[in-house]
Formats: C-alpha cells, structure tokens, sequence
C-alpha cells in the first residue's frame, strides 16, 4: 500500500500544472524604413562658345547642294540616301555643315537641341565668312525657309563638351 501511495504521488508531481495564463502570440510585421535614396546628380554639359555664326539652311535638293544631289543612292523605299562630307547618313534637323571637326557636337543660342557637324559648307562660303557659318541639314527646302524665318542671320554657338564623370 505504501508503495502505491508512493507511486500516485510521483504521477501527481508529474502532471504540469499551470502557473500563469496561457501565453497568446502576436505576429508582429517588421516594416524597416525606407532606405535613403542615393543623390542623383545630373550634369549638364559644359558649353564653350565657338562664337557668332552666320546660320543657313540647307536640304538635299540641286538648288542647295549642286551637283551633290544627283546620282545619290536609294534606300529601299527609293528615297535617296544623304551622306555628309564626313561618310555618315545626315540626319534633317540635326546634321549641320561647318568647318568643326566631324562629330563635333554644338548647340545654337535661340534653337533647341544639339547639333552634329557631319558635313561641310562650300570652301567659298567658308573664306567668306571666316569659318563662322553653321548650315542646319533639313528634309525639304520648305523646312529651311520655315527654320530661318524671323531668325537673326548671326547667332552664338557653343560647343558642347562632355561633363566629366
């Protein structure tokens, strides 16, 4: 009998019995800060002035380029194809003619956008005017009279250069 009195009292001290409440868990969503976002910096290029320039507008036709403009070749919808004095196709309202090196890259104070000289403007033309003269590429010879239409014949050119890195 004691022996079973020993054993009931060793299962009671085995059962748990609870001293506290139970313990009732909560997910708690960690949501950090948004991290700071690093400062974007936009450099614009740095222009140096070529200088006033007489502008004129030129297009593809044999008024404005002579001999130039026949026998030019295709592309595949039959348009001609215009090349620059420099070997690239001209591009209307962003190809110029002057006397800059090839790929030079000018901005014209009163117009919007940059400029790419990949041609070059008669010798003649040249001497005459010093070597100051920027001659805008364009689809039609409309468009040449429209662009030049209430414009100064003299405008400042900047050359543009490439912010550092």
């Amino acid at each position: 009998v004691v022996l079973f009195l020993a054993l009931q009292d060793r299962a009671q001290a085995a059962e748990v019995v609870p001293t506290h409440a139970p313990i009732k868990a909560e997910v708690v969503q960690y949501n950090p800060p948004p991290a700071p976002m690093p400062e974007i910096i936009v450099e614009e290029p740095v222009r140096r002035l070529h200088g006033s320039c007489r502008i004129t507008a030129y297009c593809a036709c044999e008024i404005c380029c002579g001999e130039w403009a026949t026998d030019r070749p295709l592309d595949e919808n039959g348009n001609p194809i215009v090349y620059g004095a420099s070997g690239q196709v001209l591009t209307p309202g962003v190809s110029v003619a002057c006397s800059l090196p090839y790929g030079t890259e000018i901005q014209i104070d009163g117009l919007p956008g940059t400029y790419v000289v990949e041609d070059r403007t008669a010798e003649w033309i040249q001497d005459k005017y010093n070597g100051m003269t920027v001659d805008i590429y364009m689809p039609t010879h409309e468009s040449c009279y429209e662009l030049l239409a209430g414009m100064p014949e003299w405008m400042d050119v900047y050359i543009v250069e490439e912010a550092d890195e």
